[in-house]
């Protein structure tokens, strides 16, 4: 009782709307409640919504989620532009959570809202849609969630409860670096001043993961579970993850050059997870622990790729055809303009910005006119084949 009354305590102090969202939504709900003059004199006026301040706004929002959810699903799916951005963003993720039960709960809630302003960029691009926001405004939105899960993390810890801590920083790098390919994969597709804003952000991205990688092998000052403890506990999340890409690979509507890819891209963790378990059986707890981290890894991968590619198809209409190849894709844009976008336009994401500023010799080179470091592929070092990402129009289906 006392975790649900802080909850919503919590919600009640965050769930006020900006005054430019408020005016937005004010506007909308106006605008909707007005359909016809007949309409008018049958049904109660609205108005009393534009007389109230945005806390109150939010409470008859929170309501309305409560009693009917249809605006909060359509919210879900609402893009950057969208009227119903800002309820999306306002309101129902704070719902998510204020709500979430403990911190594991509440980290995997900012991991997801992470990754949901990463798919915002794929959808709008795979529209061809205009994105008002900076490449700095996306990294530092993403870089707001992942602190706050990073932040859930640390309390776990503190509190004891190492192998949840660990659950979750490994979850931040696992959806991180798998939005960075997807992105880095659509700029290889696009245009050349689309494809320059998508590398950027995907290059932004793939930092942001080994920042959050690296903070977790560094932080030593915890004490670590035991080894046998550590490998259950991966074995266990790998198999969830790999339930669930089979779930999302039964069902219907993927292109039948994406389902053989991804089905043997399936078979593959699935063997991989079985040699873990034979090192489990061999009493190499430490090697185990690895292996299953990198199966997680591999599969979480997997389910991020049909995920995205599912939203895409329902947005656009088009097909998305997946493929796993050989690291030989060459990008549309240079590294060079890549990297002037990221010296010029990261400023507001700490964590983004340390690590672009601090690559090894070894992995980069110097542009003359920007003295900026040019950081290789995020997809170079990835397991599994480099992601090839495109849109076609249906097929009709053969017998």
């Amino acid at each position: 009782m006392t975790d649900l009354k802080d909850n919503f305590i919590r919600l009640k102090k965050e769930l006020a709307l900006s005054n430019e969202e408020h005016d937005r939504m004010r506007a909308y709900l106006e605008t909707i409640s007005r359909p016809s003059e007949a309409v008018l004199r049958a049904t109660p006026s609205f108005s009393l919504f534009s007389s109230l301040r945005p806390a109150w706004a939010g409470a008859l929002a929170l309501v309305l989620i409560v009693a009917g959810g249809g605006a909060t699903n359509a919210a879900s799916t609402a893009l950057p532009g969208d009227t119903l951005y800002p309820l999306k963003v306002g309101i129902s993720e704070k719902v998510q959570v204020a709500l979430a039960s403990g911190l594991e709960a509440r980290a995997e809630v900012e991991v997801s809202h992470a990754e949901e302003r990463l798919r915002e960029v794929e959808l709008l691009a795979a529209r061809g849609d205009d994105d008002s926001r900076s490449v700095n405004d996306v990294i530092a939105q993403v870089e707001a969630h992942v602190v706050k899960a990073g932040s859930a993390a640390r309390l776990l810890a503190a509190d004891g409860d190492e192998t949840a801590a660990d659950n979750v920083q490994a979850r931040i790098a696992s959806a991180l670096a798998a939005h960075a390919e997807i992105l880095e994969a659509q700029a290889d597709e696009s245009e050349s001043d689309p494809g320059l804003r998508l590398a950027a952000i995907a290059r932004a991205v793939g930092k942001v993961a080994d920042t959050a990688d690296d903070e977790r092998d560094e932080d030593t000052d915890r004490e670590k579970p035991d080894d046998s403890v550590i490998a259950l506990a991966r074995q266990e999340s790998a198999e969830e993850r790999i339930s669930e890409v089979a779930k999302e690979l039964a069902e219907e509507g993927i292109p039948a050059e994406t389902h053989a890819e991804l089905s043997s891209e399936l078979a593959a963790v699935q063997a991989d997870f079985a040699t873990a378990g034979e090192l489990i059986e061999n009493g190499e707890d430490e090697d185990a622990g690895r292996a299953y981290e990198k199966v997680e890894q591999r599969a979480y991968r997997t389910l991020a790729f049909l995920v995205s590619a599912k939203r895409i198809s329902e947005k656009t209409g088009k097909e998305v055809v997946i493929r796993l190849g050989e690291n030989d894709a060459a990008n549309t844009v240079t590294e060079e303009a890549i990297a002037t976008v990221l010296a010029t336009e990261i400023e507001e994401a700490p964590m983004a910005k340390v690590m672009l500023m601090a690559v090894p010799a070894s992995e980069a080179t110097t542009s003359a006119s920007t003295s900026a470091p040019v950081i290789e592929p995020v997809q170079k070092q990835r397991s599994g084949g480099r992601l090839h990402f495109f849109l076609r129009d249906p097929q009709p289906v053969t017998e």
